[in-house]
């Protein structure tokens, strides 16, 4: 059976058959599968712990919901409060620092009625991007690379990215600050010595202190950092300088100065074995849905195929897609180099994504798949004609 593809001019053409296309079936291979195995394991049993806890929350909350009724009853019938009304899904934007020893990540925003919201992600937490970092640390230096790693890991989409080197995040805090830093250890700046306690501090000291910092204490003292940033008082002016390299300095800049006073979060990670810290996506999920507000429209799927057996082929289609909403899932390699990439959406309701990558990549036919996989939205089958970016 072959099935019909468009050139993206609007010239229906002759597709490829079911033979023409690498096999999905062997997808995913058998390690892969053994190590999602065991991290469901992992878990498993700590959903286990965690039910416990609600368990006896749920206990308590029901006898204090007990005595507010009674004592609601006595006082007679309360008004019913108003909804809240709906309004646009709440912007977000992926920030990370570069120090050049090591790289501090945040994802912020402010989801309305929950208030704004600061979410320190630790740099080792592993992330899946085939044929990319294995960190979401390893990622934070490029946009693409930063954006698919937030993505990866919070299984949402994120709006926007700002980069800082550390001379940035110096220039900033010297313009908002100084700043109030709980610290913990004393540490040494130009034969100053800060700490313990609460300090006031500059651009200088501020690298000093995360720089200083240890696998063991590096994402609290982050977000002690982050603290500080997000209770200067929010002057327009002092955020106006440059913060970095950004897809848009003004709605980062917005975004930033609405976060004041943001509650400074840690997104949940557990050690992984082997080394590193595993963000399970059920837990992250719920941590999302309580801290971050509405999810808005899902990640689009994307399987690569690709006779070459370089990396940089699918790393560079998973940063280049990104930013626009796309997760690379898998990459397999594909049988046969084609002439001409293949665009392939699982069914009708992904071909206008799947044009839309087209017109991204600039290269390639656009047509619906025979069958689904079930793995992913769209399938991309690279060509010759393709040229990584």
């Amino acid at each position: 059976m072959s099935a019909q593809f468009d050139d993206g001019l609007g010239h229906p053409e002759e597709g490829l058959s079911d033979e023409d296309l690498p096999p999905l079936e062997d997808w995913p291979p058998a390690e892969i599968l053994a190590r999602w195995e065991e991290r469901k394991e992992t878990a498993r049993r700590r959903r286990g712990v965690r039910r416990r806890m609600i368990a006896w929350l749920l206990i308590a909350a029901v006898a204090v919901a007990g005595t507010v009724f009674l004592l609601n009853r006595r006082a007679g019938p309360a008004k019913r409060p108003k909804a809240a009304a709906s309004g646009p899904l709440p912007s977000t934007v992926v920030w990370s620092v570069n120090t050049g020893l090591q790289s501090f990540v945040a994802l912020v925003t402010n989801p309305g009625g929950l208030g704004p919201v600061a979410v320190a992600i630790p740099d080792e937490t592993l992330v899946d991007i085939p044929g990319g970092p294995a960190t979401v640390g390893e990622s934070a230096g490029d946009p693409g690379l930063l954006v698919a790693a937030a993505q990866a890991t919070l299984g949402r989409r994120v709006d926007h990215y700002l980069l800082m080197s550390d001379l940035d995040l110096g220039a900033l805090v010297g313009r908002v600050g100084p700043i109030e830093v709980q610290v913990d250890e004393p540490f040494v700046w130009n034969g100053r010595t800060f700490g313990p306690g609460t300090v006031s501090l500059t651009g200088g000291p501020v690298i000093s202190y995360l720089e200083a910092g240890t696998a063991d204490d590096r994402t609290s003292r982050w977000e002690e950092i982050l603290t500080g940033v997000f209770s200067a008082r929010p002057n327009p002016e002092r955020w106006s300088g440059s913060l970095g390299m950004t897809d848009s300095a003004q709605a980062v800049r917005s975004l930033l100065l609405a976060a004041n006073q943001a509650a400074v979060l840690e997104l949940p990670t557990a050690p992984a074995e082997g080394g590193g810290l595993l963000a399970d996506p059920e837990d992250v999920a719920d941590f999302a849905d309580s801290h971050l507000g509405p999810a808005g429209p899902a990640l689009v799927r994307v399987i690569v195929l690709s006779a070459s057996s370089g990396r940089h082929d699918v790393l560079g289609l998973a940063t280049r897609l990104a930013p626009a909403g796309y997760r690379v899932v898998a990459a397999q390699p594909a049988r046969t180099k084609l002439a001409l990439t293949q665009i392939v959406a699982s069914d009708e309701s992904f071909l206008a994504k799947a044009n839309e990558v087209r017109a991204m990549l600039g290269v390639g036919s656009v047509y619906v798949g025979p069958e689904s996989s079930g793995v992913a939205d769209i399938t991309i089958v690279l060509g010759k004609d393709y040229k990584a970016g």
